[in-house]
């Protein structure tokens, strides 16, 4: 965790499946396109967020069907989970700040009923 968190901001070179979520949801539109999508993004690093004048963090709910959201999940996680590399956003919980969360995150995630009700505690 240490050398995580002496991290700088730097390039990265994006997984397949945030280039492909960003085709269909980011900010470049729904069109689907990977061609279209940069390979590669400027990301903060951890020191530097640690070193930040103010921490502001905003948790909204954006679907594109009007379903249950993954940032739900993530946000919970982000909130009430470990802080941890895994979920990068939880090291703000370090650090003083301030935090705007849409009602709409708090809401019950919409439940599969093919898993068990413990898969959905955190």
């Amino acid at each position: 965790m240490d050398t995580y968190l002496n991290q700088t901001s730097r390039i990265v070179t994006n997984h397949i499946i945030s280039i492909a979520e960003d085709s269909i949801c980011g900010l470049f539109g729904h069109s689907g396109d990977l061609a279209a999508m940069p390979p590669k993004s400027a990301t903060i690093g951890p020191r530097d967020i640690a070193n930040a004048r103010d921490h502001i963090e905003m948790q909204y709910k954006k679907t594109v069907d009007g379903g249950t959201s993954w940032q739900s999940m993530i946000s919970r996680l982000m909130f009430f989970g470990p802080i941890t590399m895994s979920v990068p956003a939880s090291i703000l919980r370090m650090y003083e700040g301030t935090c705007f969360i849409d009602e709409r995150v708090a809401k019950d995630i919409k439940r599969v009923p093919d898993y068990p009700d413990d898969f959905y505690k955190f």
